[in-house]
C-alpha cells in the first residue's frame, strides 16, 4: 500500500511539473505546435507510466539489494533515466511523430531529468518503512 502511494504522489507530482515545465520548454525552445509529446494531455499517462515502472522497479530492488535505497538512486535509477532516453533517441531517428526535432526530443529528456528525480526523491523519502526507533 505504501508504493501505491508513492506511485500516485509521485505520478501528481510528475505529471504537474511535466505540463509546467514542458510548457516552458515548447516556449523557450520554440518547439512545432504539432509536436504533441510534452502537451497535455498527452504527457500526463506517459509520465504516470513511467513512474509506475519505477516504483515497480524500486520494489524489486527493495527485496533483493542489502541497501535498496542506495542501490535504487546511485544504480538502477541512472541506468533507468538512460534506457528512458534511448527511446527518445529513437523517436528522433525514426520521426515517429509529426513535429519531432532535436529540439524536442532534448526536451522529452529533460523531463524524463524532472520526472526521475521527483519520483526518486519521493521513493528515497517514503518507499520503505521506517524502522523504529531504538531506546
Amino acid at each position: 500500500m505504501r508504493l501505491l502511494a508513492v506511485w500516485a504522489a509521485a505520478g501528481v507530482a510528475s505529471s504537474v511539473a511535466n505540463v509546467a515545465v514542458g510548457a516552458a520548454l515548447r516556449a523557450i525552445l520554440n518547439l512545432p505546435s504539432n509536436f504533441v509529446n510534452i502537451t497535455p494531455p498527452n504527457i500526463i499517462p506517459i509520465t504516470l507510466v513511467g513512474v509506475a515502472a519505477a516504483v515497480i522497479v524500486f520494489a524489486v530492488v527493495a527485496r533483493v539489494a542489502p541497501d535498496p535505497v542506495r542501490t535504487y538512486t546511485f544504480v538502477v535509477a541512472p541506468l533507468g533515466l538512460i534506457v528512458s532516453w534511448l527511446f527518445d533517441v529513437a523517436l528522433y531517428v525514426t520521426r515517429a511523430f509529426p513535429g519531432t526535432t532535436g529540439r524536442g526530443v532534448l526536451a522529452l529528456m529533460f523531463l524524463h531529468v524532472t520526472t526521475g528525480v521527483i519520483t526518486v526523491l519521493l521513493l528515497r523519502a517514503q518507499g520503505l518503512p521506517k524502522a523504529p526507533a531504538s531506546p
